[in-house]
């Protein structure tokens, strides 16, 4: 198996849908500790470490967390096989500094239009147990979460998920910008409560790094 860090004790492993093509295979990552230079994606303690294959745009990689079980409430995401029941971060980039993936692209059946955003760069699903900054836990991901995940990357393209979240995360930085020029307690207090808001939707929704659920 592809190691990302051998030089990491705690190692578990993710599905990598590899931006050259090549079939969706598991890889070694390593679990790190949450420092400065790893940007704001992952706001709590402990994060996989993805540098190794997404550099020079691991600041700009952004996840869509989901769950699956075997619920008919479910719909889409409903599975009968116990091994991909739980929770997943999906990690993704968009950046031009990264070659459009190759694997997302026979997943969709198509070339995307040059005006929409697309996959780039390695793409990576991740289980964990627990709610994300809650005391959560990796688990190793089984290779038998391959087909849920194609099915992920498809329903994010056809609901042009990428782009809504693009323009929620330039409405969150507008806000913040409204907000610096306010007393200390009022900006602190709006930041928070932007950061663990709730937006309904009538479809299915995922989770995202700022804690908003959209629809996928």
């Amino acid at each position: 198996m592809e190691v990302g860090n051998s030089d990491s004790a705690v190692q578990r492993s993710a599905l990598i849908f590899p931006a050259d093509g090549i079939s969706a295979r598991l890889v070694s990552y390593s679990i790190k500790q949450r420092s400065e230079g790893d940007g704001s994606v992952d706001f709590y303690d402990y994060l996989p470490d993805l540098r190794p294959w997404l550099e020079p745009a691991f600041l700009e990689r952004d996840f869509a967390d989901f769950h699956v079980d075997n619920t008919p409430s479910n719909e889409w995401l409903q599975s009968e096989n116990p091994d991909t029941w739980g929770n997943s971060c999906l990690y993704y980039t968009t950046s031009s500094k990264l070659p459009v993936n190759q694997a997302c692209k026979d997943v969709i059946k198509s070339d995307p239009p040059t005006e929409r955003l697309f996959f780039r760069g390695d793409l990576f699903l991740v289980k964990h147990k627990g709610s994300l900054g809650m005391g959560h836990e990796y688990i190793d991901t089984p290779e038998a979460m391959v087909d849920i995940t194609a099915k992920v990357i498809k329903k994010m393209y056809e609901n042009e998920s990428l782009e809504k979240k693009l323009e929620s995360d330039r409405n969150f930085e507008r806000e913040l910008e409204k907000h610096s020029e306010l007393p200390s307690n009022n900006c602190l207090i709006s930041f928070k409560s932007t950061r663990v808001c709730r937006t309904s939707a009538s479809g299915n929704t995922f989770g995202h790094r700022d804690g908003c659920n959209r629809e996928v």
